[in-house]
């Protein structure tokens, strides 16, 4: 008899409807603010519940005997139980899918921005190019400033953009085909630095060096302004050090009466550049080559010097006061009527050197040959 009662008890709660099971798993999406999930979970949720509340509409203390209503008991705790798990993983389940998918979203969205941001830079760029080119020298210019903001912008074409304004400074002004074995006279003979050229030699000089590709101080990676015609080119600014000109090359350049005051040159290559008459005062031109290089007349106080090459320069007039020279290589260059304090005497390197009395010392030529 109890098996036949347990029996037509469980047909009962079995006995549902697949109209009663979709009206109840709509109720439930409702219930969670229509959010998405798996159909099966919703499905069985939504059987437990129909089945917990037949249990519940059910008096089964009515009839029965005692172990009928405690198996009830049970089957109504089991089913609760049963909805409460569905429910709880159906929620985390919402959850990381919700989470998964604004991680998704914000991924997207950053590599849009991504893509959008390089596609301005990229029109920019190639506009700011093309002004370099103009007639104008007022749109010129503008294209130097634009291509000094993109630098600013963006890190990744700093150096690009500061090789095409040394480029742009060599195509300008160039000196031509003259070579330190004519007449100097015909180097001086070049009219200054134009304006457009002026503002692309001081963008150069105020950059942010923390950006140079690692690879810039390379050789062939320096700022590389050979042969160019910087004839009194202002590169003095109001800040210190002046201009960041670091390893930069000036071979055959024409920097006569160029302001590099405060300038930092270390390592800079001057190979028979034309210094004539050039402020290089308080300049760090630390193992700079000055080799056959023109100095004549240059203003070269307070400067840094040190491991300096000056082998075969014209330093006629020059001004060393208060000079670092230690360890200058001061190699037959003619050094007479040339002011030098006893402690840079002792500081320098002489080969083959006049010195400002007019002797000849041979003082370092085995370092020399070293």
């Amino acid at each position: 008899m109890a098996f036949f009662k347990h029996s037509r008890k469980t047909q009962a709660l079995d006995s549902l409807t697949d109209e009663q099971i979709q009206a109840k798993a709509y109720e439930m999406w409702e219930a969670r603010g229509k959010q998405e999930g798996s159909p099966e979970a919703d499905w069985q949720a939504a059987i437990a519940a129909l089945q917990a509340e037949s249990l519940n509409n059910k008096n089964w203390e009515q009839f029965g005997d005692q172990d009928d209503r405690e198996f009830a008991l049970k089957v109504k705790q089991f089913q609760w139980e049963r909805i409460k798990t569905i429910i709880s993983a159906f929620g985390l389940g919402a959850t990381a899918i919700a989470a998964a998918g604004l991680f998704f979203t914000y991924l997207n969205a950053q590599k849009e921005q991504q893509l959008n941001t390089e596609r301005l830079i990229t029109d920019r760029f190639t506009k700011a190019v093309e002004q370099l080119g103009h007639q104008d020298i007022a749109v010129r210019i503008g294209g130097i400033y634009a291509l000094e903001r993109i630098a600013k912008d963006s890190p990744k074409d700093h150096w690009t953009v500061m090789e095409i304004l040394t480029a742009f400074v060599r195509e300008r002004s160039p000196i031509g085909s003259i070579k330190p074995t004519q007449e100097r006279a015909k180097v001086t003979e070049i009219r200054s630095v134009a304006t457009d050229v002026q503002v692309a030699l001081t963008t150069i000089g105020r950059r942010d060096t923390s950006r140079d590709l690692d690879g810039a101080i390379l050789s062939f990676q320096r700022t590389n302004l050979t042969n160019a015609n910087l004839y009194r080119a202002n590169l003095r600014m109001s800040f210190f050090p002046s201009a960041n000109l670091q390893q930069a090359y000036f071979p055959f350049a024409n920097l006569r009466g160029a302001n590099l005051t405060n300038a930092n040159l270390l390592r800079a290559n001057f190979t028979a550049a034309n210094l004539q008459l050039a402020v290089l005062s308080s300049a760090n031109l630390e193992s700079a080559s000055f080799e056959q290089a023109d100095l004549e007349g240059a203003n070269l106080m307070n400067s840094n010097l040190q491991q300096a090459d000056l082998t075969f320069a014209n330093l006629r007039g020059v001004s060393l006061y208060g000079a670092n020279l230690r360890k200058a290589k001061l190699f037959n260059v003619n050094l007479h009527g040339v002011f030098l304090s006893d402690e840079q005497l002792a500081q320098a390197l002489f080969c083959e050197t006049t010195m400002p009395n007019g002797t000849i010392s041979k003082r370092d030529c085995r370092r020399r040959m070293g």
